[in-house]
């Protein structure tokens, strides 16, 4: 078990300092209807992750042992390193759109127009982001590849402790607002305005790292 919690942690660690899903709670939280949307938006967002990542193990675990990911099958020997590559191109668009100093950076539309967002908007806003992004979506992947075969007890706490860090960045927010209120407002914006000039640099720093690993251990397994 300690094995697959392992594993899994790089994937968690890079879900939750996914700077866009934590720039849209916190603009969430901003707004007037933040008690009730940012809450929707985390569930929204744990069920993106949830959609991915428990389908990624069930599918995994249905493919013959040889192919599983500590199997000896071509798939299992291939897997890491076609995701190592996508992680790869990731990085290299990420290191390209990271803004140079002094650089304004545009919001997406959904962003701009949370300040009228409905909580039921917040809830899809929340799975599309977790569910639809592509850097998201393939760590769900691999996350949920690299428990497959393993015992369903094994399965289920490994993606437990996936989900509950991935989600932490957002989660604690959501909490200490819920808690504290508007008190929280001046962290809130301290917090956006660093991950709104950072925040692609992160994701490109991240992307690499996880490129390397996975590249590093397809090679190991040739």
């Amino acid at each position: 078990m300690n094995g697959a919690i392992g594993t899994v942690l790089p994937y968690a660690v890079g879900i939750a300092i996914s700077p866009v899903p934590i720039i849209g709670a916190i603009l969430l939280l901003l707004t007037r209807r933040a008690r009730v949307a940012g809450p929707m938006y985390l569930l929204g967002w744990t069920l993106g992750i949830l959609a991915i990542v428990v389908p990624a193990a069930l599918v995994g675990s249905a493919l013959p042992h040889d192919q599983q990911a500590n199997g000896d099958g071509w798939l299992s020997k291939a897997m890491p390193l076609v995701i190592g590559i996508v992680f790869a191109y990731l990085a290299y668009l990420s290191w390209r759109s990271v803004p140079s100093k002094g650089a304004q950076t545009e919001q997406p539309k959904w962003m701009t127009a949370i300040e009228s967002m409905s909580p039921g908007k917040a809830l899809v806003i929340g799975f599309g982001l977790g569910f639809l992004n592509i850097k998201g979506a393939l760590l769900d992947l691999d996350a949920g590849f690299s428990v497959a075969g393993q015992p369903a007890a094994t399965q289920a706490v490994a993606i437990t402790v996936f989900t509950v860090i991935g989600i932490s960045t957002v989660a604690v927010p959501v909490i200490a607002y819920l808690i504290a209120g508007h008190r929280m407002d001046g962290m809130l914006e301290a917090v956006h305005t660093w991950l709104a000039k950072h925040g692609t640099a992160v994701v490109a720093t991240l992307m690499t790292m996880l490129a390397a690993q996975s590249l590093g251990h397809g090679i190991a397994l040739l």
